[in-house]
């Protein structure tokens, strides 16, 4: 798994902090790595999200996108 960790003061604000053009970052930075590491993806690949607020709540969004087509 991807984890990319959003804080932010709420837990709504941080997840709508995972825009578009975010994401399609942490889709490339994941392409890079698994052509460097080609075992990795072996048993499939995920990208999770842990959002985090002001007073250290935590949500785990477990498989949270995926690459388009």
């Amino acid at each position: 798994a991807f984890i990319e960790v959003k804080a932010r003061p709420d837990l709504l604000s941080a997840a709508i902090a995972l825009g578009p053009r975010q994401r399609a970052r942490l889709l490339a930075a994941g392409e890079v790595a698994l052509a460097e590491n080609p075992g990795w993806g072996r048993n499939g690949v995920r990208f999770d999200v842990l959002l985090v607020d002001d007073v250290g709540r935590v949500r785990r969004i477990a498989d949270a996108f995926r690459q388009e087509g």
